[in-house]
């Protein structure tokens, strides 16, 4: 396996970039060849490495291109996935089902030994070998002693895992990977009803009125969470559990009032945390947050631009102006709407009332809803990653995606800032019905103007819309 020769100049730039800095950046369209890169990188410097994404499912490509590269690798995964006995992540962290399970003991070397460590190359494979061979151990503690043994014993060796897996693994490794590092800029967000909510409280005896207090209902969550995860399982109720966990796990909480709920907002990992460990660190991504334009990055630029049009007449999608020019704006988006848009915004409820169309909660999947109008989050399940080019080609973004005043302070408090948020968001939901040659892109808040220049790095071209 060989690299093409724009390909081998860029790797060994990035080389020269780490050999002189902390931290190298490769900013590269989809397709473009980062995982094989990064792989024929590892290669030529040897050493121990750590790959970080977000997902699992982004590591496959990698995990492929570290093989085709003749280095060992290993694609880890947490303690659900490896479980024995199929047990959730509520079960495993919240209803403690790993503290009393007979499998939950130390690793030893002679237990080790009779695997077949080098047949090993991921997760799945660890765990039927583990469990054919009846050693009687936790396949998480498995992997987990593994990791540690291969990190230890061979002088070039890489090891891919989630990035909040990666501050477990630091004191062994040279060098880690950050792939698709924009994912480290862009909340998750969960929402429950107010009203779930406050039945859990009254429930387990809280004050249902604390929900007033965000922070300190998320400190209540935490305390009580196994009590909360008990009563629905007791009474049997259609509560997604999970949706209580992130609310508790949550960097921040809020109310939100435009539907009434309580919305958590969690970030993937922490960069900042991989910068300071005294590693070497390789950012990775197609759409690098411009909070990292300071740092040391190759960029190759995308084979096309894409015009976004600006209405005109276009005016910002405030609460006031919603108020007060809601016809004019209603008028404004019928011009642009058909059954072959989709629109993103941050709550349903901004959309004019005569917008016939299909929301969210509603959509089970796209391909069902061909032919109508769809209202989608910026934050929602089809943000990121889902292709929705089957039969619409317009993507109007109604506002511009930022959250509260407050929770935006909060995370910029935590390294990410409201440009990255806005712009990355745009890139995304652009890239929800991408590629398609009769693609449109709609910026129809006003605001979004203030953004076009920085957009051009992302190949965004804003132009006027008559």
């Amino acid at each position: 396996m060989s690299l093409r020769s724009d390909q081998r100049e860029v790797a060994e730039r990035l080389i020269g970039l780490l050999e002189r800095y902390s931290l190298a950046a490769l900013w590269a369209p989809p397709g473009w060849g980062k995982s094989y890169i990064t792989a024929w990188i590892i290669r030529q410097l040897r050493g121990r490495w750590v790959w970080s994404s977000s997902l699992i499912s982004s590591l496959l490509s990698p995990m492929r291109a570290l093989r085709e590269f003749g280095v060992r690798a290993y694609l880890s995964a947490g303690r659900e996935r490896l479980c024995n006995y199929g047990y959730s992540n509520v079960d495993i962290y919240y209803l403690n089902k790993c503290v009393n399970c007979i499998l939950n003991k130390p690793v030893t070397i002679d237990e080790l030994a009779k695997l077949d460590i080098a047949s090993i190359a991921d997760y799945s494979v660890l765990k039927e070998i583990s469990e054919t061979s009846n050693i009687g151990v936790c396949n998480y503690n498995v992997q987990e002693r593994l990791i540690r043994m291969m990190l230890s014993k061979y002088d070039t060796v890489a090891v891919l895992m989630n990035y909040r897996r990666v501050a477990k693994y630091l004191r062994w490794t040279d060098y880690v990977v950050v792939d698709e590092a924009h994912n480290l800029f862009v909340p998750l967000l969960t929402k429950v009803s107010r009203r779930v909510v406050e039945y859990f409280m009254e429930r387990v005896g809280i004050d249902p009125s604390i929900i007033k207090e965000p922070s300190l209902l998320r400190d209540v969550l935490r305390e009580k969470l196994l009590e909360i995860l008990t009563t629905i399982f007791t009474d049997e109720l259609q509560v997604n559990p999970d949706d209580l966990v992130n609310l508790a796990e949550s960097d921040i909480l809020y109310y939100d009032d435009s539907d009434d709920s309580l919305v958590g907002v969690k970030l993937h990992g922490d960069i900042g945390e991989m910068l300071r460990s005294g590693k070497k660190v390789l950012v990775l991504s197609a759409t690098m947050p411009p909070s990292m334009s300071g740092f040391p990055i190759i960029r190759v630029p995308p084979e096309r631009t894409i015009r976004a049009m600006i209405p005109k007449d276009s005016l910002p999608i405030t609460i006031q102006t919603t108020q007060f020019h809601k016809d004019k704006i209603a008028m404004l988006l019928r011009k642009y709407v058909d059954d072959e848009t989709i629109i993103f915004t941050t709550h349903s409820k901004d959309i004019p009332d005569d917008i016939d169309a299909v929301y969210e909660d509603e959509v089970r999947s796209i391909d069902e809803v061909c032919g109508k109008v769809i209202v989608l989050n910026y934050f929602g399940r089809f943000a990121e990653g889902a292709r929705l080019n089957k039969c619409h080609r317009r993507v109007l973004l109604y506002t511009v995606p930022l959250l509260p005043p407050s929770v935006m302070t909060k995370l910029k408090a935590r390294g990410v800032s409201e440009e990255d948020i806005v712009v990355l968001k745009i890139v995304q939901s652009a890239g929800r019905i991408l590629p398609n040659e009769n693609a449109e892109i709609v910026l129809f808040d006003k605001r979004f103007q203030q953004y076009c220049p920085i957009l051009a790095s992302y190949g965004i071209q804003c132009v006027d819309a008559g």
